[in-house]
């Protein structure tokens, strides 16, 4: 995944792409929403948060940081990969 991805309101959206991580079978996927300096947490949706690449709607002005975690399916190996969302004013 890329470590940071840009958005410029009014745009609210984003693409999640954790497809360039290796994965085996069966292996657990799972994004979640870890912080946010804006308080909307609420908000926002997790369009599809088992899926590497997935969509998240409703981003409002602030700073939002995701989590990717592969899980093996014996649950013996985890990875996990940070993401940070920035959605600026479009007038900065």
């Amino acid at each position: 995944t890329n470590a940071r991805e840009i958005v410029f309101w009014p745009a609210n959206d984003v693409i999640l792409d954790g497809t360039p991580s290796v994965t085996e079978g069966k292996t657990k996927i799972q994004w979640t929403l870890l912080s946010t300096d804006n308080g909307e947490e609420n908000l926002l949706s997790i369009v599809s948060p088992t899926s590497l690449k997935t969509h998240v709607t409703n981003l409002r002005i602030g700073q939002y940081k995701f989590r990717l975690t592969l899980t093996s399916d014996d649950r013996r190996f985890t990875s996990k990969a940070e993401v940070i969302v920035i959605v600026y004013a479009q007038n900065g």
